[in-house]
């Protein structure tokens, strides 16, 4: 049973990539479109630094695009077909995810029945959840809004997948969605609104998690990056130096620290493409906003001081839009 399972969810999974692939593919700009993307075209083509936080991954990954895509003449199309990847790479792992819900509801379908309700909702849900206004507008330009959405949707399944493993090692599938998320923030630094919620997803699931005041004391650390960026370099570094000393020195608690230790490292290996920007900057290429080439500098562009010195934390407390917008017209 749970072989035709695992194949019947791979043929579905590939039919809702394979759909919102063609949809976004045949809606897709056919070159730059406007506001943000003009920028990002022409930072990622010459590996340039954009505006802060720079998002140095989605440069690169830009710059990916626009040799390998080369077959292409539109510069600007070469890059909307990566965003239309990640997009459609969205869909399948939002499908994925909608079925990962219904089997903890219903369990392996075994039945016809199940069968249909199952993947009539994960086909349902992954459809949904890329074909609204929003995600298909975003879904069709060069924005780095999909791209990062994918982290997040990838990074949701995962949790899922960790929960309802029977492996005695499946605190790796932990391990890949810390590493997914960290690293995402380099693409849009919204990854990051995922940790808090599945940390506490996890706290539910795992009770001996729930006690482990290292784990506490490990996510308290690199968790700072969503209070501040920069901040996060010291104290995620720090968190690798704890966890590797008491994971050599502890005995009775080995495994812990070095569980501790690789959560520590694979967030700080996921953050370190941000090295990206003083490296390019001090080359000077053609888009080099702040020149972050100095640390001083560098500090302030992932801050984001040009914006204010309000940091997230105390401004989503800040609304800026009225109750009647929100929930009225």
């Amino acid at each position: 049973m749970d072989l035709i399972h695992a194949r019947n969810n791979r043929i579905f999974a590939l039919l809702v990539f394979a759909v919102a692939f063609v949809v976004f593919i045949l809606t897709a700009a056919p070159t730059v479109a406007f506001w943000d993307c003009g920028e990002y075209v022409a930072a990622g083509h010459s590996l340039g630094v954009p505006h802060p936080p720079g998002n140095p991954l989605f440069m690169m990954m830009l710059r990916v695009a626009s040799i390998a895509f080369s077959f292409v003449q539109d510069v600007g199309f070469r890059m909307n077909i990566l965003v239309v990847l990640m997009s459609a790479l969205t869909a399948m792992f939002m499908y994925l995810t909608a079925i990962r819900a219904g089997i903890a509801i219903m369990g392996i379908p075994d039945t016809t029945w199940k069968r249909i309700a199952l993947y009539t909702g994960g086909i349902v849900g992954g459809c949904f959840a890329v074909f609204g206004t929003t995600f298909w507008f975003s879904a069709v330009e060069q924005s780095e809004a999909n791209p990062v959405m994918m982290f997040l949707a990838f990074s949701t399944w995962l949790t899922l997948v960790w929960a309802q493993s029977k492996d005695p090692n499946r605190d790796k599938f932990l391990l890949l969605l810390t590493f997914s998320s960290f690293l995402g923030i380099a693409v849009h630094m919204y990854s990051m609104i995922i940790l808090p919620p599945l940390f506490l997803f996890v706290l539910i699931v795992d009770k001996e998690k729930r006690v482990d005041w290292r784990l506490w004391l490990t996510v308290i650390m690199i968790g700072i990056v969503v209070k501040d960026l920069t901040l996060f370099i010291f104290t995620g570094c720090g968190a690798v130096l704890i966890t590797f000393v008491f994971s050599l020195v502890e005995g009775a608690h080995q495994k812990k620290w070095r569980f501790c230790f690789l959560l520590s490292l694979l967030a700080v290996l996921g953050f370190s493409s941000h090295i990206y920007l003083p490296i390019r900057s001090a080359q000077n290429p053609m888009i080099d906003e702040n020149h972050p080439a100095t640390w001083e500098a560098f500090d302030q562009f992932l801050q984001r001081k040009q914006y204010g010195n309000e940091d997230m934390i105390s401004r989503m407390f800040w609304r800026r839009g009225t109750l009647a917008h929100q929930f009225g017209v």
